[in-house]
């Protein structure tokens, strides 16, 4: 989560401003832990994606601020350029450019090569939704045209493609009949806002996930506890990204004890964001006494 959503605060120390963002970028670096991950190409059996990945968009934002080292933002620079070629994701490098143009200038014969590979990929993922549906009735089943709307969607995600990856994921909801398959697809929209710092799809999904936990509640007596936490800990990020520091630090420690949305964050990231949203909100509320 980017962390440009503390320093926008009008209450914290420029010092102690600049030790977060040293602190956050540090925590790219650290090694994550072994967890199972969905690329666009898996068979899909419900595993948890990281598509799309907020390291990416944390990376994005220390590259634009003025207080990170030159010699710190070289090294995020070319670490995520690295992801970025790995997986041709054309669309997020447009925008990283666009947005730094004088220290990321677009290289324009990558960009459209990255562009035609996406444009070849997404023609062969198409091509197997009309195959889905065509079939529906003579072998495959509702089942398999989800699963290749799925595909679709995480490829979207995967290169950045935020419009694509909404419509996408808006189809793949539809064709979705179980309630906690459809909780798993609003979380992905949520990450979706949160990656691209777009709060009013956030705000729009936070309350579809919320709505769907209360449908789970009434058909299982305790509700889905394994999502019910995963909502937690994107309900406090949310709520850190609009500067709710108290909210934010309650829920992220009610996530410690349970947490498992390696989606979102690492568990040292959780760590990491309890205790700095804690003494954000102690000290908010000490200064407002």
């Amino acid at each position: 989560m980017p962390v440009n959503l503390l320093k926008c605060h009008p209450i914290i120390h420029q010092r102690m401003d600049f030790c977060l963002l040293n602190l956050s970028a540090n925590l790219l670096q650290m090694p994550e832990a072994q967890k199972t991950t969905v690329t666009a190409d898996t068979n899909e059996k419900e595993m948890i994606s990281k598509n799309p990945n907020l390291e990416l968009a944390q990376s994005r934002f220390l590259l634009s601020h003025s207080e990170v080292a030159k010699d710190k933002k070289e090294e995020i620079w070319q670490n995520l350029f690295k992801e970025i070629k790995e997986y041709d994701m054309a669309p997020l490098y447009k925008s990283i450019c666009e947005e730094l143009q004088v220290e990321v200038p677009i290289d324009a014969t990558l960009y459209e090569s990255m562009k035609s590979r996406n444009a070849k990929r997404i023609e062969e993922i198409e091509a197997e939704i009309e195959d889905a549906e065509q079939n529906l009735e003579l072998f495959l089943g509702e089942s398999e045209v989800r699963q290749a709307w799925l595909k679709k969607s995480e490829y979207l995600c995967q290169i950045g493609d935020k419009e694509g990856s909404i419509l996408a994921l808006e189809k793949t909801y539809h064709k979705t009949v179980g309630v906690g398959y459809r909780i798993d697809l609003v979380f992905v929209l949520i990450r979706l806002g949160l990656f691209h710092l777009d709060h009013k799809l956030i705000n729009e999904n936070m309350t579809k996930a919320k709505e769907l936990m209360e449908q789970v509640g009434h058909i299982s007596r305790g509700g889905d506890w394994e999502r019910k936490n995963r909502l937690r800990s994107y309900e406090a990020l949310h709520k850190m990204s609009i500067r709710d520091f108290s909210g934010s630090a309650s829920l992220f420690l009610e996530a410690v004890p349970t947490f498992g949305s390696y989606e979102l964050m690492s568990y040292e990231q959780l760590v990491f964001y309890t205790v700095v949203t804690s003494l954000m909100g102690t000290f908010y509320i000490y200064t407002h006494i």
